[in-house]
């Protein structure tokens, strides 16, 4: 058995498309692959897109992958290298606004990865940080937030 310490560098973490890539190459080999959250125990068949996804494992998340089989060196050899490579993602680098106009709407693209539908509670990011907070609608603001998110559905 042989094992590896990997980090997580993109920025959108282990998602589902970087996970995915990481299950097709982990099926190219006969050896048994583990990966292991190092900060919370948890663990994960390497080979299972589902046990993946469980990791949750965000930007900077530090493992421990384990193989365990005829072509094991060989098998953590190509984890190392999609990890190093970002699964294949660019790495955006986000600049901070110095100066941002106050008042300003700023609009958010997300990448998608999977077709679907999303439903779930909308949080509001308050100015350049990346704090979130709740925040009540007023009955007399719905028409115009409705507006605002049908605008968006055209983008």
């Amino acid at each position: 058995m042989v094992e590896r310490h990997l980090t997580v560098v993109g920025q959108l973490g282990l998602h589902a498309r970087a996970a995915a890539k990481l299950v097709r190459v982990a099926n190219q080999f006969q050896s048994t692959l583990k990966l292991e959250r190092l900060d919370t125990g948890q663990s994960a068949d390497a080979k299972s897109i589902l046990n993946v996804l469980m990791l949750a494992a965000a930007s900077g998340t530090s493992l421990r992958a384990t193989a365990n089989g005829p072509d094991e060196a060989a098998a953590l050899a190509a984890l190392d290298d999609l990890f190093r490579d970002s699964f294949g993602e660019a790495r955006a680098v986000v600049e901070p606004l110095l100066n941002p106009p106050s008042r300003q709407e700023v609009r958010w693209k997300g990448l998608g990865v999977s077709e679907g539908v999303v439903i779930g509670g909308v949080l509001r990011m308050h100015g350049n940080t990346t704090y979130v907070y709740r925040s009540h609608i007023e009955s007399r603001e719905v028409d115009r937030e409705l507006e605002r998110f049908r605008s968006a559905l055209k983008l």
